[in-house]
């Protein structure tokens, strides 16, 4: 089977600064084109666009579109650090006038004082507010503040979420983590953060989402529970994916497992077709680690196993729901 979900970074250069990802201090060249994209499996149903920062890239639109030909109408999130609202808000409303199953995700991760110190660049906050607000008057309805949590901000989570209400988007969460491959590995200081204060601003947040009418607030709670529960044991609550239903894919073509350990499955340039690298041995060989490894806690590791399981886990979403 190949596999559903992907995380694509057509970059790998950054104009941010941020004190929990090292990806800025990169200088890369000979980033894949955008009609080598065609090459993606056309089963991928759900695509994740990041870098770096994607739109550093002058044909991002372009690789948009070489994406949905290869794939069967996938819904693409662009994530990203709203530095730059012109010319996101440029290149939207080119993207947005050929695909409409896309949408957007900007990261926030505190008021504007901590925002602008994590991201380590003047005027982070204002320029990520400006982003959001320049691309809703686009009509794009997919909009949401990405928060990442840190020692740094651990306090200010539920800040963030008001300020996602406020503005009318959405809000995921999710916590700083090490990477070898991606990020980066991070000072322990800023990584390890109070998990009773967490724990307290999930419970704000969760209270609220559970209030409403809307099933996918309360699936988002769910969510966020489960968050909480893997920072308390370190242990996930489903089978890590990675290399079976999803894959990360750096913008020099080079295929990874995932985007968290040392998982290189094979460059799609080097292949004649996806299936091609999704039946070598370096792949059964890192699912053997993969399956039983606990280094992170993030929904597209687990998105096939959500088909799986289904009815389990539609049973846990109305238990949150109607035991709070």
């Amino acid at each position: 089977m190949l596999p559903n979900y992907a995380i694509i970074a057509i970059t790998l250069n950054c104009n941010s600064r941020c004190v929990m990802c090292n990806i800025w201090k990169n200088k890369v060249t000979n980033e894949m084109q955008p009609g080598e994209y065609l090459r993606l499996p056309p089963s991928l149903r759900e695509i994740n666009v990041t870098g770096g920062e994607p739109f550093l890239r002058e044909d991002i639109d372009e690789v948009i579109k070489y994406i949905k030909k290869a794939c069967m109408n996938p819904r693409i999130i662009i994530s990203s650090n709203g530095y730059m609202p012109e010319k996101i808000e440029s290149k939207m409303k080119k993207i947005i006038s050929m695909y409409k199953n896309v949408g957007l995700r900007i990261s926030l991760d505190g008021p504007k004082s901590i925002h602008n110190k994590i991201r380590g660049v003047n005027n982070a906050y204002q320029r990520a507010i400006e982003s959001i607000i320049r691309v809703k008057k686009l009509g794009l309805r997919d909009i949401g503040i990405a928060m990442t949590v840190s020692n740094l901000n651990v306090g200010n989570i539920y800040e963030v979420f008001k300020i996602s209400r406020k503005l009318g988007v959405q809000f995921t969460v999710s916590a700083a983590s090490s990477s070898d491959i991606f990020f980066g590995r991070i000072d322990d200081q800023i990584k390890y953060f109070n998990f009773k204060e967490f724990e307290n601003q999930i419970k704000l947040i969760s209270k609220e989402r559970l209030s409403s009418l809307n099933i996918k607030e309360w699936a988002r709670a769910w969510y966020e529970n489960l968050l909480k529960n893997y920072i308390k044991s370190a242990k996930r609550p489903f089978t890590c994916d990675a290399g079976d239903g999803f894959f990360y894919m750096d913008s020099q073509g080079n295929i990874h497992a995932c985007h968290i350990i040392q998982s290189f499955i094979g460059n799609i340039g080097h292949y004649e077709s996806f299936k091609e690298i999704w039946n070598n041995e370096n792949r059964k060989k890192i699912l053997k680690i993969t399956r039983s490894c606990n280094r992170c806690w993030m929904v597209c590791t687990f998105k096939s196993q959500i088909n799986k399981n289904k009815i389990l886990i539609g049973l846990s979403i109305l238990k949150k729901r109607f035991t709070r």
